[in-house]
């Protein structure tokens, strides 16, 4: 008889690990782009570029973007949890500054690089990790990717290419597409109007909520400090606190008027000097004419 070989295994999905693993864990995770990212940067415009994920797996994954140069860039999210059949957008921006020393040294060759971890989870974890906040997210994330195993880790490594372009004036161009992303870090993309999209935005307002009272503890405690370094600064300057026209003793135990005020008996003796002075003036006047 005929023996059937089987057919070749197929070789690792661009970009992974090369490290074999499940298939369909493996490869049923495509990424847009998939071969590098391309950031426009110009003058007056965002520095900017979208990577799309989506799982195809049965499984649902966790992931945590890292860059080689982490001053330079802002990521949203720059990690989260996919759910099997869902889209995650993320967003990577160039941050304002970094941007203008990138077109002080046009042209520039750029060598940052991003690399896309992830692994599959249940959905036991899947659950945990959408009732945590963001920041529990992420130290959960990232405790998980270094206990798993490396054979059940997927890893895409992404370049990054800056293309330079002259700033867009007022008409319309097909050639220059600025990128207007909604900096919204979503777990994934469920329908509208389902129970699980509701779920998400819940889930989304409560971290909006939490990045709220960590802003508004900051604030009270800028506020105590400012507070305590105005009480210090009035406790070492006690002589600033008192009134300008309080009246203190002199050496000899004497009371002193501040500079500028004079006694009653001083105005009185000054008018009656002033007519005494005036009345004999008169009489000379007179004696003289006489």
């Amino acid at each position: 008889g005929l023996m059937i070989r089987p057919p070749p295994c197929p070789p690792p999905c661009p970009g992974s690990s090369g490290v074999p693993m499940d298939e369909a864990a493996m490869c049923s995770v495509q990424y847009t782009p998939e071969k590098c990212l391309t950031i426009k940067v110009v003058d007056g415009e965002p520095a900017e570029a979208v990577l799309k994920i989506t799982n195809l797996s049965p499984q649902n994954i966790a992931f945590k973007v890292k860059t080689t140069s982490p001053e330079r860039y802002l990521v949203k999210p720059n990690h989260g949890l996919i759910r099997r059949g869902r889209q995650t957008e993320i967003v990577i921006i160039i941050v304002h500054a970094k941007k203008q020393d990138i077109l002080s040294e046009t042209p520039m060759r750029c060598s940052d690089k991003f690399l896309v971890q992830s692994c599959g989870i249940d959905d036991e974890l899947a659950n945990d990790l959408e009732s945590k906040t963001s920041h529990e997210v992420a130290e959960t994330i990232t405790r998980l990717l270094v206990k798993k195993d490396k054979r059940d880790l997927r890893a895409k490594k992404l370049p990054v290419e800056l293309l330079f372009a002259k700033p867009v004036g007022n008409g319309s161009s097909n050639n220059v597409r600025p990128l207007h992303k909604a900096l919204e870090a979503t777990i994934s993309s469920p329908m509208p109007g389902t129970p699980e999209a509701m779920f998400a935005e819940i889930v989304t307002l409560r971290k909006k909520y939490d990045d709220l009272v960590a802003f508004t503890v900051n604030l009270t405690a800028e506020r105590d400090s400012l507070s305590a370094d105005l009480a210090n600064s009035r406790s070492s300057s006690p002589e600033s606190h008192s009134h300008p026209l309080e009246v203190k003793p002199n050496k000899t135990g004497l009371y002193k008027k501040p500079d500028g005020a004079y006694s009653s008996a001083f105005v009185i003796a000054l008018c009656l000097i002033s007519c005494i002075a005036g009345w004999c003036t008169a009489s000379s006047t007179q004696t003289c004419g006489g």
